[in-house]
């Protein structure tokens, strides 16, 4: 007799990084970060899981984009392989990812569907406690603890030390990504090595100050990211873009992550919607953009 199946759903949102400093490199080549992480709850991937309890282990995948239905390699479906054996059940799982955060862009799609896999897998069979599921999340990637967080936070060592913040980030930001894409190794293989290990402590806690003050003008003028002289010299359209929304309103304007996205923070949404709708219509083919 057939197992009725059990179907959950998730939204796994994207994130962006406000500030990125690279703070040193271990023996293992991952690199320890300095990094304020924002998540963006209206940029969000969605999941739905059927499991049936029928002992198989098999699992399964569709996406509204082709190359992400690999179960051999697919980020979805190796945290649904390792909740299973950590929580030691074997239920079959087909997962339905339909991806509306760009690839490549230094948003955290794919750790953000990691972590809402195993969310959503522990809050239905409650086998895991939190530090077992944060285990597995840092085992799936560095970034992806953050995402069984949610919260804006301070972020440290290579991901996996998070210190969420007793404040809310009051003010609208475009995120845009370019045509292109950036692999996040190719951009740590050439990083300028000069500018690793620069203490970025003091200037990090100006941040968390004015944020935790809701004084945006003081907390851009300790933003960085370390990634942006390499991305900018490549690819010298970041430049344009980023002086047009200096000129139409932004108050600050940086990569997340290691590209190839990047965003800018406005005071008013009014003032974001009116710069998104102009650099639509300047550059309809070379930028996605969403407002948040």
């Amino acid at each position: 007799m057939s197992t009725a199946p059990t179907v959950l759903h998730a939204d796994a949102p994207a994130k962006l990084n406000l500030s990125l400093k690279i703070t040193g490199k271990r023996q293992d080549g991952y690199h320890l970060l300095d990094s304020i992480f924002i998540p963006l709850k209206n940029v969000s991937d969605h999941l739905s899981l059927t499991l049936r309890e029928d002992g198989s282990g098999n699992i399964s995948i569709s996406s509204n984009l082709p190359e992400m239905t690999d179960c051999k390699t697919n980020l979805c479906s190796k945290a649904v392989r390792l909740y299973c054996k950590t929580a030691e059940i074997n239920p079959s799982c087909h997962i339905d990812l339909q991806k509306n955060i760009p690839i490549g862009a230094g948003l955290g799609g794919g750790s953000s569907d990691c972590a809402a896999v195993l969310k959503i897998l522990n809050a239905y069979y409650n086998k895991l406690s939190e530090k077992q599921l944060h285990d597995c999340a840092l085992s799936l990637g560095a970034d992806v603890p953050f995402f069984l967080v949610e919260k804006l936070s301070c972020i440290t060592g290579i991901g996996e030390k998070i210190q969420p913040l007793n404040c809310t980030f009051n003010y609208s930001i475009l995120v845009c990504k370019p045509f292109f894409s950036i692999s996040t190794p190719w951009a740590f293989k050439h990083i300028n090595p000069s500018i690793i290990g620069i203490d970025s402590s003091e200037s990090t806690s100006k941040i968390v100050d004015a944020l935790q003050n809701d004084d945006i003008l003081t907390a851009v003028k300790y933003l960085r990211n370390d990634f942006e002289n390499l991305l900018f010299s490549k690819f010298p359209a970041y430049i344009v873009w980023k002086n047009f929304l200096l000129t139409h309103g932004a108050l600050y304007v940086g990569l997340s992550g290691s590209g190839s996205a990047f965003f800018a923070v406005f005071a008013e949404p009014e003032t974001m919607a009116s710069a998104g709708k102009i650099l639509k219509e300047k550059y309809p083919l070379l930028l996605d953009i969403f407002e948040t």
